[in-house]
């Protein structure tokens, strides 16, 4: 292995603890009837979701009932708001477990026909006690409960409570019958590569270089055929005979959601790789690259990627390892699927291409053609790109100099287009 990672493995085990200790939790019982075995899902924890336009991630579980199903309170606390946020499909009840103003934590019961509603802010409720039926939704057979852990404040609550908890973490268990799935992202090609914080995808098969992203096809079913949801826990491995990158937790679904904030830090989604989700698609590209380690999807995890130029060129697997909540236990996945792909991080040898004025030698005339070409084809106010290199030393001979000065600007002259004489063509 060329270089270790001690932090991030930390991370990985930090993460594993808490997923077990999720799931030592003592268990809450589902809000619907107590003796079924399965339940079946239509939206999951943190899934992409777009109906209007506007992308976020869904934040709760939708549990798939008849209509007029009736719901229970799961554990006992004090009403903390009765109220609806959009007409007469969303009306919803919220539980917390203080009767007071500070903050706390609570439950979400959403979808409940009003007329069916028992309860008033303020009421005491023990586990348990009815407190109303689900309405009739107008998409056909997806009448639901929407069921998610919350926290705010105040007296009664208003809707601009936080998503702090995946109600699957303390539910109580059910079978899940459906593991989860990895599909293609191109035809015979499980995975896609891109360039780190662009939409400049590497051709399928063709080789990697620099700052990578990878994007990997992946979901699940609960206990249905239909509606197709992200899986509960996703990470990667990139490893060859001799290095590796070590197993990388890539998200998991679980602790607080920002749910209207940084959708596409886990999900790509533009004309190449299209993410839906809605009622008449579901498609999810996430790209398992932008991470930290840790849980929560924050606008800094788009920093994550494969760093090829920390390994030698050569042949890799990239290995792709996901779980669904029933299946994940101490690091164990359901479905491992892995693509082999070639690094190419070739740094151009500057006897090739650098003469630009080619009397035979590298020489100041050779920088002030290439700096004058760059300077006519960029807006002097505008930053130069910076150098990928970590210090600059593009030839690797362990030090910055005036070589290396050239070979970028080439870099620079090459990346905005060729001009009369361009020296990186074939």
């Amino acid at each position: 292995m060329k270089r270790s990672c001690p932090r991030l493995k930390v991370l990985i085990l930090v993460f594993l603890a808490i997923a077990l200790c999720a799931k030592a939790l003592q268990a809450i019982p589902w809000p619907l009837q107590r003796d079924l075995t399965t339940r079946s899902i239509g939206n999951t924890y943190g899934e992409y979701q777009n109906y209007s336009g506007t992308p976020y991630l869904h934040p709760g579980l939708d549990v798939l009932v008849p209509a007029r199903t009736p719901v229970y309170a799961v554990e006992s606390g004090y009403v903390k708001a009765v109220l609806t946020i959009s007409a007469d499909l969303h009306w919803r009840v919220a539980i917390g477990d203080s009767p007071g103003t500070e903050q706390c934590d609570g439950w979400l019961y959403a979808h409940l026909e009003q007329t069916s509603i028992p309860v008033l802010p303020g009421d005491y409720v023990e586990e348990g006690d009815y407190l109303g039926r689900i309405v009739q939704w107008p998409v056909a057979d997806f009448h639901h409960i929407h069921f998610v852990k919350i926290r705010n404040s105040g007296q009664p609550w208003q809707s601009d409570w936080e998503f702090i908890a995946n109600p699957l973490d303390e539910l109580e268990g059910t079978l899940d019958l459906n593991p989860p799935v990895v599909e293609d992202c191109y035809p015979e090609y499980k995975f896609a590569f891109f360039k780190n914080g662009t939409h400049d995808y590497f051709p399928p098969g063709s080789p990697v270089s620099g700052d990578v992203d990878i994007i990997a096809r992946v979901g699940d079913h609960i206990n249905n055929t239909i509606w197709l949801m992200s899986p509960y826990t996703v990470a990667y491995e990139i490893y060859n005979d001799t290095m590796t990158t070590g197993l990388i937790h890539s998200l998991t679904f679980t602790g607080q959601l920002f749910w209207t904030q940084n959708v596409n830090v886990i999900f790509q989604d533009d004309a190449q790789f299209d993410t839906r989700g809605d009622y008449n698609q579901r498609i999810f590209y996430h790209i398992i690259t932008n991470t930290d380690g840790d849980s929560v999807v924050e606008a800094s995890d788009t920093a994550g990627c494969w760093h090829t130029m920390d390994f030698d060129d050569g042949e890799y697997w990239v290995k792709v390892f996901v779980a669904d909540r029933d299946g994940f236990d101490g690091g164990s996945y359901d479905v491992i699927d892995s693509l082999l792909v070639e690094v190419v991080n070739e740094i151009c040898d500057c006897t090739d291409f650098c003469d630009l004025n080619l009397d035979g030698g590298i020489n100041p005339i050779d920088v002030v053609c290439i700096v004058n070409f760059v300077y006519r084809q960029l807006d002097a106010r505008q930053q130069i790109p910076n150098c990928p290199g970590d210090n600059g030393d593009w030839n690797c001979d362990g030090a910055v100099n005036p070589l290396d000065v050239v070979l970028y600007v080439n870099f620079v002259y090459h990346s905005i287009g060729s001009g009369p004489c361009d020296p990186c063509a074939p």
